[in-house]
């Protein structure tokens, strides 16, 4: 099995210099054939605080060119580190857009 990996990819409509990275890390992945991408985390600027970041990087992750698993990251449910709070609603958010937590 061949797994592709990515992280910090920052998706959001305020930031298109991560969206066109996005598109061409897309095309070198697809270009690979790997079975499956595991997503490392941060795959939003900021998720927690932006609902409509959630919502936005979704949609590139259902069209990636292979299955996807995301790992989620501080960009996208908040530290929850012990050294802060964990952002409940943000995490929910985030197993929504992406599907369960492997964090």
């Amino acid at each position: 099995m061949n797994i592709a990996l990515i992280a910090d990819t920052h998706l959001s409509e305020r930031a298109p210099e991560c969206v066109a990275n996005w598109r061409a890390a897309a095309r070198a992945i697809e270009a690979a054939d790997p079975d499956l991408t595991i997503h490392l985390g941060d795959i939003t600027l900021d998720g927690e605080h932006q609902p409509d970041d959630m919502r936005f990087a979704a949609q590139f992750v259902r069209a990636w060119p292979t299955p996807m698993y995301c790992v989620l990251g501080n960009h996208d449910m908040g530290n929850g580190s012990g050294e802060e709070t964990l952002a409940v609603q943000a995490l929910g958010r985030c197993i929504s857009a992406f599907g369960p937590s492997r964090w």
